[in-house]
Order: C-alpha cells, then structure tokens, then sequence
C-alpha cells in the first residue's frame, strides 16, 4: 500500500509540476544514499528530509479523493480547493507514469535486501539457546564457582571511546539494556568494541565488570580484564 501511494504521489506530481515535481524525491534518494556511503545511523539522520514521504503521501491522497468523488457525484463539475485543478490522472499519459513511477519505487524497495546479498554477514543473530550455554561452557570454570560472579551474555552497542580513557556501551540482555563504562586507558581491550559483537560480560551484581569474553567461532577469548580481578 506504502509504495502504491508514493507511486501515485509521484505521478501526480509529475503530470502537475513535471520534473520540479521530482526534486524532493531526487533529494531524498541523493541525501539517503550519502547517508549509506558515510555509514551513518539512518534512523536519526533521515529526520531533516522525512517530510518528502509524506509530501507525496498526501499529493496521492488528495489525488484519490478527488477521483472518489467525481465518481460520487457522477462526474458532476467540483469546486476547486487550490488554484489550479489537477490533471486527469486516469489519462493514458498519467497511467503510464503511475506504472513507470511504481516500478522505481518498487526497484528502490528491493534494492536494500539485494544489497545485503552482497555483503559479508559480522555478526550473527542466530544464535541458539543451547549453543549460547555450549559457548559459556567454555569460560574459565572458575568463574562459575563465586556466587557474586554474574556472567551477562548479550550485545554491544554504542560504545564510545572517551578523551580521558574510558570506554561506554550499552549492552542489550534479552529485552533489556545495561549500560557500563570501563577504564581502558592504561589497559587497553585486546580487540577494540565497534558494536554489534556478542560477549560474554562478567560482572559483581551486574555493576562492576571484571573481565569482557568475545565469541569467536565456537569458542570464547579474553579480550579485557579489571585490574582488579585475575582469573
């Protein structure tokens, strides 16, 4: 429905202001495909130029219910509402567009599943309940014999270095998000943290973290541990 409503926003469009019509799409594709180039958080990012969806959302909704109630009123002559009328959108030239701009969208679309194909998969989401357990198996068998240890398995994410050493993240556990910082500066992680990588967090109460265990194939590495802590 999504993209048969843009596609006729941008028909109208086109038969009412012909290529000025397209500029905000125009824009919209060139701003989003710089967003793409400079991997940045498209969630945040897209705000300034959001409207333009909306913009053709709404040039197709009004081209329908005009459509609606020409019908209604067996193609009685309507009052205009802005200062010139939109043109005939069932005309030949008008479905040909409607089906030429549907197909662009459409292509649009699908061009961000078939770009995936393409890339090379970092981190995996498909991780099992049991192969999780397999997995922590394989930390230090100590670590399970001090009932204040936590032993925290979930996802990086936002982690940012800070000018004075220290290390932020948020980690996502099942539904919820903990947030830790770390003092790095003097002791450095093995493997820096870029977001997206599933550890294993050991921790005092969920508060202070002793030492970071990164998956990598089926087993686990020590990638930072807590001065204050050896195991």
């Amino acid at each position: 429905i999504n993209v048969i409503l843009i596609s006729i926003g941008l028909g109208c469009s086109w038969q009412k202001f012909k290529w000025i019509g397209l500029m905000p799409m125009m824009i919209f594709i060139s701003y989003s495909m710089g967003l793409s180039l400079a991997v940045t958080s498209g969630s945040r990012y897209i705000i300034p130029i959001d409207w333009i969806l909306w913009f053709y959302y709404g040039l197709a909704i009004i081209g329908i219910l005009r459509k609606v109630a020409e019908f209604l009123s067996q193609n009685q002559p309507m009052p205009e509402i802005i200062a010139e009328p939109f043109p005939d959108i069932s005309s030949k030239n008008n479905k040909y567009f409607m089906v030429l701009s549907l197909c662009f969208v459409v292509l649009i679309a699908i061009s961000t599943p078939i770009a995936n194909i393409g890339l090379k998969t970092q981190y995996s989401n498909t991780l099992t309940y049991p192969q999780i357990l397999a997995l922590r198996d394989t930390l230090p068998a100590q670590l399970s014999e001090k009932e204040e240890i936590k032993i925290m398995f979930g996802q990086i994410q936002y982690p940012y270095y800070h000018e004075d050493g220290t290390l932020s993240f948020d980690m996502l556990v099942d539904l919820s998000v903990h947030s830790f910082k770390l003092d790095v500066s003097e002791n450095p992680l093995s493997r820096d943290l870029t977001g997206g990588e599933r550890v294993f967090l050991v921790t005092v109460e969920k508060k202070s973290v002793l030492s970071i265990f990164s998956i990598v194939g089926d087993s686990t590495i020590k990638i930072w541990e807590s001065d204050t802590e050896s195991f």
